[in-house]
């Protein structure tokens, strides 16, 4: 299978691969890892992409957890770290779940999750909410294992509860900018702009307005109601500046859309608030690097 390349992934800060290779890697050593699920569905694809590329993953596959679990006693390598796709709620059953966690007990967990699963963690799931995380991401999950693995960073228990696993995949890392920029913010909600304003503010990066002459470093558009006016809308935007969007349900036949108009980023309007300046902070660091290696 070949992957499916994320667009704009080049000029992009990738987590795994930075963890990886930079001083966050554990030892310089090779680590198994074993995927489960369709690793060739759309929504799966960049996720699977960057698994692949990082070069001290030796990958192992299975389509399904008995699958693993049959092959575990014969050509398997136990794991260091299990990573599971998850297309739509209940597709792998509680028996699965359980075996797996306990055949592989030392092993670290993440289940990614796809859009038809956003309401699991409220519906209940047959995953703890200590390993479930949305697709979108899983880079920084999977990231923030390799440093429980390194010893750099304390495990989340299968028992944390819904806030416990929500504090520690959103745990603001002492974020600063040294190289503050512009952002400009388009949204019909006028509280949540604020929310978003706020959190730029804190930042050091200054507010665009839509009617401003000043070219912002990045626009955040709120591209709720999704209709047939929306992707020219954006398409236009992201000729002139960088494009960060948020929906309501990012499904993934919209974020493609988004994506091929030349949207950066499609984050989910629940957790926009705590995501957002991951990825503005992240541009800045890359345009930074960028601007370095023209001068």
């Amino acid at each position: 299978m070949t992957p499916e390349t994320d667009r704009g992934a080049g000029s992009r800060l990738c987590f795994l691969e930075t963890y990886m290779s930079g001083p966050n890697a554990i030892e310089g050593a090779r680590l198994d890892v074993l995927l489960i699920g369709d690793d060739d569905h759309r929504e799966m694809r960049s996720l699977v992409g960057f698994l692949e590329r990082c070069e001290r993953f030796r990958l192992q596959r299975s389509q399904d957890v008995r699958g693993c679990l049959e092959a575990h006693h014969s050509t398997l390598t136990a794991p260091q770290l299990i990573v599971v796709l998850q297309r739509w709620p209940d597709e792998f059953p509680r028996s699965d779940v359980l075996s797996l966690i306990t055949t592989f007990p030392i092993a670290r967990l993440v289940c990614c999750f796809g859009a038809w699963c956003e309401s699991d963690g409220r519906n209940g799931s047959h995953w703890p909410h200590a390993v479930r995380v949305a697709v979108r991401d899983a880079e920084r999950r999977i990231g923030i294992e390799l440093d429980v693995m390194g010893g750099m960073r304390s495990a989340l228990p299968l028992t944390a509860s819904r806030d416990e696993a929500f504090e520690f995949g959103h745990r603001e890392n002492a974020l600063t900018s040294e190289s503050c920029g512009r952002v400009l913010l388009v949204s019909a909600d006028e509280s949540f702009r604020e929310l978003l304003a706020d959190q730029c503010r804190a930042h050091a990066w200054s507010i665009v307005h839509h009617s401003s002459e000043t070219r912002p470093d990045v626009a955040v558009i709120d591209v709720e109601p999704f209709n047939e006016t929306t992707i020219p809308m954006v398409a236009r935007l992201c000729r002139t500046t960088v494009v960060i969007a948020v929906m309501t349900m990012p499904y993934p036949e919209d974020v493609e859309r988004l994506q091929q108009a030349g949207v950066r980023h499609v984050l989910s309007r629940i957790t926009a608030a705590s995501e957002l300046m991951r990825h503005v902070l992240e541009f800045a660091t890359t345009h930074t690097a960028l601007r370095a290696d023209d001068s």
